[in-house]
């Protein structure tokens, strides 16, 4: 039982540290947000720093307006790229 335990604790552990990585590491990567490397017409419509600003909850907004909202937000806040060379970076296998 006390393996047990100890195995339970380095694995929260582990995780907690992949989370803590978590936070500092950007998940974009600078060359896709390039304009030559969108490759459809207003893939980008809002700014990672006009984003961070529209994250913030109004006063008296609901659930569901909020989440609405949000998701238009980060909708328009990231690029979708679908070409196997941009792929690369993403992959660790």
């Amino acid at each position: 039982m006390k393996t047990f335990k100890l195995l339970l604790f380095v694995l929260g552990l582990i995780l907690l540290g992949i989370n803590i990585f978590g936070l500092f590491k950007s998940m974009r990567h600078p060359d896709l947000y390039t304009e030559e490397n969108t490759s459809r017409l207003n893939d980008v419509t809002i700014k990672l720093e006009d984003a961070k600003k529209q994250l913030v909850r109004h006063d008296n907004e609901s659930d569901k307006d909020f989440a609405l909202r949000i998701n238009d937000v980060v909708s328009k806040s990231m690029s979708h790229y679908f070409k196997n060379e941009g792929r690369k970076p993403y992959l660790y296998l």
